[in-house]
């Protein structure tokens, strides 16, 4: 039998270039897993990126900037190990929330081991759910690693373990980037203080003669969201006023909300995300013991806040760093009443942050006030990571330090105003939502099986599977959607957005594609002569034949080398082996045949005008279980679409026609003043901005009646 949670298990743990192989092509139960874990809109998103930059990106340049992401709070999977060193998933896993296994998770009172007896808890992997789509969008222009921490200690312990990875990866002088979210970057904040060497390494010097500016492949921070100067959810989660405490209380059968604040209120890094005494300083009584009463916070946590925010307050690189903010979300920003800080009504409400961080806890300046360059987008705190305007933008932030994707101003919440009634409806808003997801939530555990399962068993380990029914075994062995509908609701507003994404659609569709097939006597290496025999038959714009990986042409892969190679210029009559064209190009390993890679090469037959594309995609069937088929006919699609659109592998322009890209060295039209042939500039526009067909380049609009206009020769064999 399957067994889903391990396998999510193993999908949690494994790198970037690993998730991005699994998402292209799983397998019919691994697909099944990961929908139900990652939801079918993430699923679709993540299983479209893999696939479509996979291929091509195992034939391009590697030419490569690094750049590590950071998750933020919460946003690991903790594990708890037995002593035989097997792991069992804690966080955030609701079969273990429900049946107490927070306990585990305790600290001690140095803030650093685990305080249950034989308690071995370990970071096992960043959540893909929430990370996934922002490591794939990554990885298709950059050598990207994930940095996961265990987010209940001290940051600057993360911080370190930040260094001694960063020199495994990539050595101590290489260029590298950074992309924090939420926690993240004040662990990278962190990090730059305690390693300043390693810092002033990572800056890229830049490289006139491939027109790489400084800075390009390497040493800038970019921020999501990130609390630099604190958070009011903390002290609302101090006293259990935190929405996510109050489902915690929900979701835990074992234990009530004092008994869950002992666990929470143990955990270091969330004290050193207190509001900063530094930069508010009538946030002072937040690190008095006296106001938290008979909750039995020790003085060692306040202190260590306190001096993580003295220790990071001259961390501010203004040319370095970005930061990216969501805003026009209703968020906590101030309190009123330090007497009452179990009340909300004790905490000011404003419209100008994402959620969980107000604006100015999130923003940074020098203490010259030189700002460090802020860009502001409508979202929440946890929809940072998968929003996909922030993703689109990100390649530029990295490469350039800047971008004219993202508003540079706080335009959305500005409309609102600073009224008070403005701030009334924006707690009313917050009140409302929250109010409204306890509500769902409480739904959701009504009919989940797997909560169930816990109530009913009571159990403070694992179900034993001798004893189990089988609603038991299917709870232990299958993930469910009510358990990811369950824990998206948990993470609501911290890792989850609100409103989960649905796929990024262009402005306008050319509408219903349509495919013609015909099935005609003949050989591959005859197609012209059979196409020509149908009174109505269209032109051949391409033909696409299959190659193994590791072996020479064969069979009609063959029978088509040798049509084209004698028509090849210079040559008569039959080629000799020496003289075959995709043969001698399969021997020196040009065409290689890997999953998801195709090669196009021109047909020597036509004229240069007409140019028809030969692609040879990859027929390999001893890799990955049988599972290319998925990859075969996108990657042969996508590398004739860029073709006929003049789209490199990068996404841009070629500076030739539109096979250049592809290692031919056909001649070069006529380039415009940008140094751009000006119709793949023009092609480049329509493509990326997804304009109205009515726009579209000529040669996507010039289309017999009746035919499919997103093809310049009506449909395509």
């Amino acid at each position: 039998m399957f067994d889903e949670r391990t396998f999510i298990a193993r999908v949690e743990a494994t790198d970037p270039d690993e998730f991005r192989e699994i998402m292209a092509a799983p397998s019919r139960e691994e697909e099944r897993a990961l929908r139900v874990h990652l939801g079918d809109l993430r699923y679709q998103r993540m299983h479209i990126k893999a696939v479509q930059h996979g291929g091509l990106r195992r034939g391009a340049p590697r030419d490569r900037g690094n750049v590590v992401v950071i998750h933020g709070v919460m946003g690991s999977e903790l594990s708890v190990f037995d002593r035989g060193g097997d792991g069992d998933s804690v966080w955030v896993n609701l079969l273990r929330i429900a049946s107490g296994r927070l306990a585990h998770l305790r600290l001690g009172d140095d803030g650093l081991s685990d305080a249950s007896p034989g308690s071995d808890v370990r970071v096992t992997g960043i959540l893909k759910r929430y990370y996934g789509e922002l490591l794939l969008s990554l990885a298709e222009n950059w050598n990207v690693r994930a940095f996961w921490f265990d987010w209940r200690k001290d940051i600057n312990v993360a911080a370190d373990e930040l260094r001694a990875q960063m020199s495994g990866w990539f050595g101590d002088t290489a260029p590298v980037h950074i992309v924090a979210h939420s926690m993240g970057g004040l662990v990278a904040r962190a990090f730059i203080r305690n390693h300043r060497r390693r810092w002033r390494a990572m800056w890229d010097p830049g490289d006139p003669r491939k027109k790489l500016p400084p800075g390009a492949r390497g040493g800038r921070l970019v921020m999501l969201g990130t609390p630099n100067h604190g958070s009011f959810a903390i002290p609302q989660a101090i006293f259990g006023l935190d929405d996510i405490v109050q489902k915690l209380a929900l979701l835990d059968l074992r234990h009530n909300s004092r008994e869950l604040l002992t666990i929470l209120n143990s955990f270091v890094g969330s004290f050193q995300m207190l509001p900063s005494p530094i930069e508010c300083p009538d946030m002072e009584p937040l690190y008095n013991t006296r106001t938290y009463g008979n909750l039995n916070i020790l003085e060692q946590r306040l202190a260590m806040a306190r001096n993580q925010h003295q220790l990071l307050k001259d961390v501010v690189v203004p040319k370095r760093m970005i930061y990216i903010a969501g805003t026009n979300r209703p968020t906590y920003d101030g309190i009123t009443d330090f007497g009452h800080l179990d009340r909300k009504e004790s905490y000011g409400v404003t419209w100008n942050g994402d959620g969980r961080v107000p604006h100015r806890l999130g923003l940074l300046k020098t203490p010259d006030d030189r700002e460090v360059p802020a860009w502001y987008v409508d979202e929440d705190h946890g929809g940072l990571p998968e929003n996909h305007r922030i993703l689109a933008a990100l390649d530029e932030l990295l490469t350039l330090g800047t971008t004219n994707q993202l508003a540079s101003t706080n335009t959305a919440a500005s409309l609102r105003g600073t009224t008070t009634r403005s701030d009334a409806l924006a707690r009313e808003r917050l009140e409302a939502e929250q109010a409204d997801d306890l509500l769902k939530l409480d739904s959701l555990l009504t009919r989940s099986r797997t909560w169930r399962t816990a109530a009913n068993q009571r159990y403070s380990g694992s179900i034993p599977l001798r004893n189990a029914t089988v609603d038991d075994a299917a709870a232990v062995s299958f993930a469910s959607t009510d358990e990811r509908l369950i824990e998206d609701n948990l993470t609501r507003g911290l890792l989850s957005s609100r409103a989960e994404h649905g796929p990024v659609k262009p402005a306008a569709a050319f509408g219903p594609t349509t495919i013609e097939i015909r099935v005609v006597g003949g050989g591959i290496e005859d197609l012209d002569k059979v196409i020509g025999g149908i009174a109505d038959g269209d032109p051949v714009d391409a033909i696409a034949v299959g190659h193994y990986l590791g072996q020479k042409p064969e069979g009609a892969e063959l029978a088509l080398d040798r049509a084209i190679s004698k028509r090849r210029p210079g040559r008569s009559g039959a080629a000799s082996e020496s003289d075959l064209l995709i043969s001698q190009l399969s021997e020196r390993g040009t065409i290689r045949g890997e999953l998801g890679q195709t090669f196009l090469l021109p047909d020597p037959r036509v004229s240069r005008t007409a140019n028809p594309a030969l692609p040879a995609g990859p027929r390999d069937r001893d890799r990955r279980d049988g599972r290319a088929g998925p990859l075969r006919g996108t990657g042969t699609r996508r590398g004739l679409a860029r073709t006929v659109l003049g789209i490199g592998p990068d996404g841009q322009a070629p500076p030739g026609n539109g096979l250049n890209w592809h290692g031919q060295g056909q001649p070069e039209p006529r380039r415009g003043r940008a140094g751009l042939d000006p119709r793949h500039q023009e092609r480049r526009d329509r493509v990326d901005r997804g304009r109205n067909p009515a726009t579209a380049p000529d040669h996507l609009r010039r289309a017999r009646p009746g035919e499919n206009p997103g093809h310049p020769a009506g449909h395509p064999r």
